[in-house]
């Protein structure tokens, strides 16, 4: 008797993270950007910098759902979880970032 192996969900590595815990990782690294900004940078470059830090990882877990597009449809997918940060980092920059100190960051 021969096994038959399912390789369509099969990954590379043999495992995945879960969407939930690229989620997480992702909060993290933008807690990580806002935190290190803070000591860093002027104040006035640190919601932008966290905004973009957040639409960078949506972008990336957004690709890493396409890329699984076989996902349990019952439970939260990595479509999901990307969508939490780009709502996130639009809410963001709406509340935070008014356009007269975008404007002073663009122009010089």
């Amino acid at each position: 008797m021969s096994q038959q192996h399912d390789v369509r969900n099969a990954t590379r590595s043999g495992w995945e993270l879960p969407p939930r815990v690229l989620f997480a990782i992702a909060v993290g690294v933008c807690f990580a950007v806002c935190g290190l900004s803070k000591a860093l940078l002027p104040a006035e470059l640190v919601m932008p910098l966290v905004v973009t830090a957040l639409l960078v990882c949506a972008a990336a877990i957004g690709v890493v759902a396409w890329r699984r597009s076989g996902d349990d449809r019952n439970d939260v997918t990595c479509a999901d979880a990307a969508g939490a940060l780009v709502l996130i980092g639009a809410v963001t920059a709406a509340a935070t970032i008014e356009p007269e100190q975008l404007v002073r960051m663009v122009a010089g």
